[in-house]
Protein backbone atom coordinates (compact mmCIF):
# COMPACT_ATOMS: atom_id res chain seq x y z
CA UNK A 1 0.00 0.00 0.00
CA UNK A 2 1.34 3.37 -0.97
CA UNK A 3 1.33 6.29 1.54
CA UNK A 4 1.51 9.94 0.64
CA UNK A 5 4.38 11.88 2.17
CA UNK A 6 2.41 15.14 2.10
CA UNK A 7 0.16 15.75 5.09
CA UNK A 8 -3.43 16.74 4.38
CA UNK A 9 -3.12 16.14 0.65
CA UNK A 10 -6.27 16.85 -1.33
CA UNK A 11 -6.81 15.56 -4.84
CA UNK A 12 -9.71 15.07 -7.17
CA UNK A 13 -10.55 11.52 -8.07
CA UNK A 14 -9.21 10.70 -11.48
CA UNK A 15 -6.87 13.70 -11.57
CA UNK A 16 -3.17 13.20 -11.56
CA UNK A 17 -0.50 15.64 -10.50
CA UNK A 18 -2.87 18.38 -9.25
CA UNK A 19 -2.80 18.45 -5.51
CA UNK A 20 -3.80 21.23 -3.17
CA UNK A 21 -2.14 20.13 -0.04
CA UNK A 22 -0.71 20.90 3.34
CA UNK A 23 -0.41 24.33 4.78
CA UNK A 24 -0.62 26.03 1.40
CA UNK A 25 -4.20 24.89 0.93
CA UNK A 26 -5.17 25.91 4.45
CA UNK A 27 -3.53 29.31 4.01
CA UNK A 28 -5.39 29.88 0.77
CA UNK A 29 -8.70 29.11 2.44
CA UNK A 30 -7.98 31.38 5.43
CA UNK A 31 -6.82 34.30 3.28
CA UNK A 32 -9.94 33.96 1.11
CA UNK A 33 -12.14 34.10 4.19
CA UNK A 34 -10.33 37.21 5.44
CA UNK A 35 -10.88 38.96 2.12
CA UNK A 36 -14.56 38.07 2.11
CA UNK A 37 -15.19 39.22 5.70
CA UNK A 38 -12.64 41.81 6.85
CA UNK A 39 -12.57 42.51 10.58
CA UNK A 40 -13.39 45.99 11.84
CA UNK A 41 -10.20 47.87 12.54
CA UNK A 42 -10.05 49.43 15.99
CA UNK A 43 -8.24 52.73 16.41
CA UNK A 44 -6.30 53.65 19.56
CA UNK A 45 -7.06 56.66 21.75
CA UNK A 46 -3.65 58.14 22.55
CA UNK A 47 -4.56 61.43 24.24
CA UNK A 48 -7.41 63.42 25.76
CA UNK A 49 -7.66 66.73 27.61
CA UNK A 50 -10.25 68.23 29.94
CA UNK A 51 -10.35 71.94 30.83
CA UNK A 52 -12.35 72.48 34.06
CA UNK A 53 -12.60 76.24 33.43
CA UNK A 54 -14.51 75.75 30.16
CA UNK A 55 -15.89 72.29 31.03
CA UNK A 56 -14.60 70.99 27.69
CA UNK A 57 -13.27 67.53 26.91
CA UNK A 58 -11.11 67.48 23.78
CA UNK A 59 -9.89 64.41 21.92
CA UNK A 60 -8.71 63.63 18.41
CA UNK A 61 -9.91 60.58 16.48
CA UNK A 62 -9.34 59.30 12.95
CA UNK A 63 -11.89 60.56 10.43
CA UNK A 64 -14.86 58.24 10.17
CA UNK A 65 -15.21 57.57 13.90
CA UNK A 66 -18.16 59.50 15.30
CA UNK A 67 -18.63 59.55 19.08
CA UNK A 68 -22.09 59.57 20.65
CA UNK A 69 -23.07 60.96 24.05
CA UNK A 70 -25.92 60.50 26.51
CA UNK A 71 -26.86 62.50 29.58
CA UNK A 72 -27.77 60.49 32.67
CA UNK A 73 -29.48 61.90 35.74
CA UNK A 74 -28.90 59.36 38.49
CA UNK A 75 -26.02 59.77 39.05
CA UNK A 76 -25.66 63.02 37.12
CA UNK A 77 -23.11 62.46 34.36
CA UNK A 78 -22.39 62.64 30.66
CA UNK A 79 -21.32 59.41 28.93
CA UNK A 80 -19.36 59.66 25.67
CA UNK A 81 -18.92 56.46 23.63
CA UNK A 82 -16.09 56.19 21.10
CA UNK A 83 -16.94 53.24 18.79
CA UNK A 84 -14.17 51.06 17.34
CA UNK A 85 -11.62 52.66 19.67
CA UNK A 86 -9.23 50.99 22.07
CA UNK A 87 -7.67 52.66 25.10
CA UNK A 88 -4.03 53.47 24.55
CA UNK A 89 -1.54 54.36 27.27
CA UNK A 90 -3.63 57.25 28.60
CA UNK A 91 -4.63 58.31 32.10
CA UNK A 92 -7.94 56.58 32.80
CA UNK A 93 -9.17 58.69 35.72
CA UNK A 94 -8.70 62.33 36.72
CA UNK A 95 -10.41 64.37 39.46
CA UNK A 96 -11.31 68.07 39.16
CA UNK A 97 -12.98 70.82 41.14
CA UNK A 98 -15.88 72.49 39.42
CA UNK A 99 -19.07 71.38 37.70
CA UNK A 100 -17.35 68.23 36.37
CA UNK A 101 -15.80 66.45 39.34
CA UNK A 102 -14.22 63.48 37.56
CA UNK A 103 -13.41 62.15 34.11
CA UNK A 104 -12.90 58.40 33.76
CA UNK A 105 -12.23 56.18 30.75
CA UNK A 106 -12.87 52.45 30.34
CA UNK A 107 -12.90 49.80 27.64
CA UNK A 108 -16.27 48.18 26.89
CA UNK A 109 -16.06 45.59 24.11
CA UNK A 110 -14.82 47.41 20.98
CA UNK A 111 -15.56 50.92 22.31
CA UNK A 112 -13.91 53.35 24.70
CA UNK A 113 -16.35 54.92 27.16
CA UNK A 114 -15.61 58.33 28.70
CA UNK A 115 -17.69 59.36 31.73
CA UNK A 116 -17.86 62.96 32.99
CA UNK A 117 -19.24 62.80 36.54
CA UNK A 118 -20.92 66.01 37.70
CA UNK A 119 -20.31 67.51 41.12
CA UNK A 120 -23.11 67.25 43.67
CA UNK A 121 -25.70 69.97 43.16
CA UNK A 122 -24.66 70.67 39.56
CA UNK A 123 -27.52 70.93 37.11
CA UNK A 124 -27.22 70.76 33.35
CA UNK A 125 -28.95 73.07 30.89
CA UNK A 126 -31.79 71.59 28.84
CA UNK A 127 -29.36 70.48 26.10
CA UNK A 128 -27.05 68.84 28.66
CA UNK A 129 -23.97 68.97 26.46
CA UNK A 130 -22.74 69.91 23.03
CA UNK A 131 -20.47 67.86 20.78
CA UNK A 132 -18.62 69.72 18.03
CA UNK A 133 -16.31 68.25 15.38
CA UNK A 134 -13.43 70.07 13.72
CA UNK A 135 -12.02 68.25 10.67
CA UNK A 136 -8.25 68.28 10.27
CA UNK A 137 -7.14 66.12 7.33
CA UNK A 138 -7.15 62.44 8.26
CA UNK A 139 -8.31 63.21 11.80
CA UNK A 140 -11.19 64.95 13.53
CA UNK A 141 -10.96 66.90 16.77
CA UNK A 142 -14.03 66.43 18.96
CA UNK A 143 -14.96 68.89 21.71
CA UNK A 144 -17.60 67.84 24.25
CA UNK A 145 -18.81 70.71 26.44
CA UNK A 146 -20.84 70.10 29.60
CA UNK A 147 -23.56 72.79 29.63
CA UNK A 148 -23.91 73.30 33.37
CA UNK A 149 -26.35 75.94 34.56
CA UNK A 150 -24.96 78.55 36.92
CA UNK A 151 -25.56 77.74 40.59
CA UNK A 152 -28.27 79.63 42.38
CA UNK A 153 -27.08 82.58 44.41
CA UNK A 154 -27.93 82.56 48.08
CA UNK A 155 -29.05 85.93 49.41
CA UNK A 156 -28.56 86.44 53.14
CA UNK A 157 -30.51 88.80 55.33
CA UNK A 158 -28.52 91.57 57.07
CA UNK A 159 -26.96 90.30 60.26
CA UNK A 160 -27.30 86.67 59.19
CA UNK A 161 -23.99 84.85 59.38
CA UNK A 162 -23.18 82.38 56.61
CA UNK A 163 -22.42 78.83 57.65
CA UNK A 164 -18.83 77.73 57.31
CA UNK A 165 -19.79 74.53 55.49
CA UNK A 166 -21.78 76.24 52.72
CA UNK A 167 -18.73 76.39 50.45
CA UNK A 168 -19.54 79.97 49.46
CA UNK A 169 -17.11 82.86 49.25
CA UNK A 170 -17.83 85.80 51.52
CA UNK A 171 -17.03 89.25 50.13
CA UNK A 172 -17.56 92.31 52.30
CA UNK A 173 -18.15 95.54 50.42
CA UNK A 174 -17.64 98.96 51.99
CA UNK A 175 -20.71 101.11 52.59
CA UNK A 176 -20.59 104.33 50.56
CA UNK A 177 -23.12 107.03 51.43
CA UNK A 178 -25.27 108.19 48.51
CA UNK A 179 -24.39 111.86 49.05
CA UNK A 180 -20.61 111.38 48.93
CA UNK A 181 -18.82 113.98 46.74
CA UNK A 182 -16.42 111.20 45.66
CA UNK A 183 -19.13 109.57 43.57
CA UNK A 184 -19.31 112.53 41.18
CA UNK A 185 -23.10 112.52 40.85
CA UNK A 186 -24.56 115.82 39.63
CA UNK A 187 -26.37 117.83 42.29
CA UNK A 188 -30.10 117.43 42.26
Amino acid sequence: MEHSTQPFAFSRPGASGHRLGGWAGSGLIVSTLLLISPAARAETLTAWQFDPATQQLTLTLPSGITPQYTVETNPARIVLTLPQTQLGGVVTQQTYSGAVSQVSLSQVNDATVVVLDLAAGTALAADGASLVSIAAGEQTRWVLTALATPGALTVMAPGQAPSSDSGQMIVELPVIPGNSPQLGFPAA
